[in-house]
């Protein structure tokens, strides 16, 4: 909800705030697919010999090598509306700046939620990979559901 009512008033702003949006968001793109490739290779080493529905051609070296691509991409993403800004702070970089204050402010308003919900919960949450024990049920029904 909050994110749609944010974009909605940002296009009601015009093409002066669809830009810096859309510059922001390849900041936001580039890095979670940088995290995303660190995050294969990772499991490349922490698991070799688990099981993988697919495998990645020349094993880690191309997650390696796509990691280097990703943090081209998002040096390029953050470095071109500082080009366009003539060296001063860029609007997109004022908005990733608040964003990123915003998610560790609700991080830090969630901590203790977060810490109520058991790791069996979560995984059930989050990826539902199995109905969570009906004790677990009980204690918080209202935030599992």
């Amino acid at each position: 909800m909050f994110v749609g009512i944010i974009g909605t008033l940002g296009a009601l702003f015009g093409r002066n705030a669809i830009v810096p949006i859309v510059n922001a968001s390849s900041a936001c793109l580039a890095l979670v697919f940088l995290l995303v490739v660190l995050g294969v290779a990772r499991l490349r080493h922490t698991r070799p010999n688990h099981e993988r529905p697919y495998r990645v051609p020349c094993g880690v070296f191309l997650p390696y090598l796509t990691g280097v691509y990703a943090l081209g991409l998002l040096v390029i993403s953050l470095y071109e509306p500082y080009r366009a800004a003539g060296g001063g702070v860029p609007v997109e970089w004022m908005a990733l700046g608040t964003w990123a204050v915003l998610g560790a402010v609700f991080w830090q308003v969630a901590a203790k939620m977060r810490h109520e919900v058991t790791e069996e919960d979560r995984k059930w949450l989050i990826l539902g990979e199995h109905e969570p024990e009906p004790a677990a049920q009980s204690h918080h029904p209202e935030k599992i559901r």
